[in-house]
């Protein structure tokens, strides 16, 4: 499945997953409180993420020092 826009491959959880070193469990309770990347629903558990958007969220948690808060 492409996202239409650049042609390029939609990303499953686990391919995601293994892109932010996360677990499945820690993937869904980002959706669950809105505190991941923007997600697509495919159908009723399918659930699809576009690159850019992994990797805007990526960039966005990149911090300078340990005491840097996130959202902030």
């Amino acid at each position: 499945m492409t996202d239409g826009a650049g042609g390029r491959k939609l990303a499953t959880d686990a391919e995601f997953c293994e892109y932010a070193g996360l677990t499945r469990g820690q993937s869904a309770q980002l959706r669950y409180t809105g505190r991941g990347p923007t997600f697509i629903k495919v159908t009723g558990r399918q659930v699809r993420y576009r690159w850019e958007d992994i990797e805007a969220w990526v960039q966005s948690r990149s911090k300078q020092r340990t005491d840097d808060r996130l959202g902030a």
